[in-house]
């Protein structure tokens, strides 16, 4: 999974971010599921419908392994 700030703009270059979340993806077992989608729905109620459908799914990734690039060339791995 990749999250990064940048805007395509000149300054990406000094104050871009990106971090890459690598690990193992597993839909949430029967048993979880409740409660990871009570948590999910705290924060975003208008979607209950859809994530209630029989045809939705809920994922969690196991994350093992960050890998941090800042300033376009630096980069830091750390180890969940």
């Amino acid at each position: 999974m990749l999250f990064d700030n940048r805007r395509n703009a000149a300054a990406d270059f000094d104050r871009g971010i990106a971090v890459t979340a690598l690990g193992r993806v597993e839909e949430v077992k029967t048993r979880s599921r409740k409660e990871v989608l009570g948590l999910y729905l705290s924060k975003h109620p208008t979607l209950e419908g859809f994530v209630k459908s029989p045809s939705c799914r809920i994922f969690q990734v196991r994350v093992k392994t960050y890998i941090v690039v800042t300033k376009f060339q630096q980069v830091r791995r750390i180890q969940a």
